[in-house]
């Protein structure tokens, strides 16, 4: 899981930053480096979500499952918007 994020950081993350200043890669590509990085940020949120289940064992389980699903929506409206702006 830990290597998926560093892969999808170490390969989208750069790569939708240069296309976000240079404009040089066409409209598709654009979307789909959003989309990655949507999802490179939604599996760190999750990993983030199950560290401090782990961590702290008495957490209310009602607040852990709004925010565990809660990650997966920000994450779609973060990608839905970057889209927008690109």
């Amino acid at each position: 899981m830990l290597y998926f994020i560093f892969l999808s950081l170490y390969y989208y993350l750069p790569r939708a930053i240069l296309v976000r200043t240079t404009n040089v890669i066409d409209s598709l590509i654009n979307a789909r480096q959003s989309i990655a990085l949507g999802l490179s940020l939604i599996f760190v949120g999750v990993y983030l979500l199950q560290y401090v289940a782990k961590r702290f064992k008495k957490v209310n389980l009602s607040l852990l499952l709004m925010s565990y699903y809660g990650v997966y929506v920000i994450g779609a409206i973060v990608t839905f918007i970057v889209i927008g702006f690109k």
